[in-house]
């Protein structure tokens, strides 16, 4: 396994500061005064390719595909601190801390509360399948929004998420970790319709069509329902 444990250097790019750790490469963006971006790259290429991003402060390679619709923001020019613990960068309403080694990352407001720290001494592993994990230091009552498609509590405070695309059979309302739509395909008799069927009341409600023509149907997990029957037409 690759541990990053300690900042080996810091190279100034155009708009954004390049650390090096004895395994991996961070770079630093202040996108505004108020937004500070950190990716980190074991193999240390960091392409600049996103279909997700609506504004950004850098050349894209996906520019030309967003014409129009993306913004390109100035960037923020941060002060900049060095000593031989910390490197500190510092915008007009946050403080970002990369303690050298030991490596650690802290970010702070203006009036100096502690917005996010990372794992000291650990922040960024690579497992042998290629795994990035990142490690960050919580408190009990912090607060955990969005993630994509997920059911249940807003705030995911000590829940497990899985960032991937799975299909959302025997859905639960309360406890399930996506919302996509489940497509299925099968080789029994393709005039048949899918039904879900309550477990409390009994009753069962059509939720998706088997065609002859596709053998293919899409099921919509609507409710907290959790059997799947399959009922013949004919």
């Amino acid at each position: 396994m690759d541990i990053c444990t300690k900042i080996t250097g810091l190279e100034r790019l155009d708009g954004a500061f390049l650390f090096h750790t004895d395994n991996a490469d961070i770079k630093v963006t202040f996108v505004t005064d108020e937004i500070v971006r950190v990716r980190v790259s074991f193999d240390k290429e960091l392409a600049e390719e996103s279909y997700v991003l609506k504004a950004t402060a850098w050349e894209d390679r996906l520019d030309g595909l967003f014409e129009g619709e993306r913004v390109r923001l100035p960037g923020v020019v941060p002060a900049v601190e060095e000593n031989e613990k910390q490197v500190v960068l510092s915008s007009a309403a946050l403080r970002l801390e990369l303690d050298i080694d030991p490596i650690c990352i802290r970010l702070y407001d203006a009036e100096g509360t502690e917005l996010y720290s990372s794992q000291i001494g650990s922040p960024f592993t690579l497992d042998s399948n290629k795994r990035v994990t990142h490690y960050s230091r919580m408190e009990e009552d912090d607060c955990f929004y969005g993630f994509g498609e997920k059911a249940g509590n807003l705030n995911k405070n000590k829940e497990f998420i899985r960032e991937r695309a799975t299909d959302a059979l025997g859905f639960d309302p309360e406890k399930f970790d996506t919302l996509l739509v489940c497509s299925i395909t099968t080789s029994m008799n393709p005039n048949s319709i899918w039904v879900v069927k309550s477990p409390t009341t009994g009753l069962a409600t059509p939720t998706g069509v088997l065609t002859a023509a596709t053998s293919t149907c899409s099921c919509w997990a609507a409710t907290p329902w959790q059997r799947l029957l399959i009922t013949t037409l004919w």
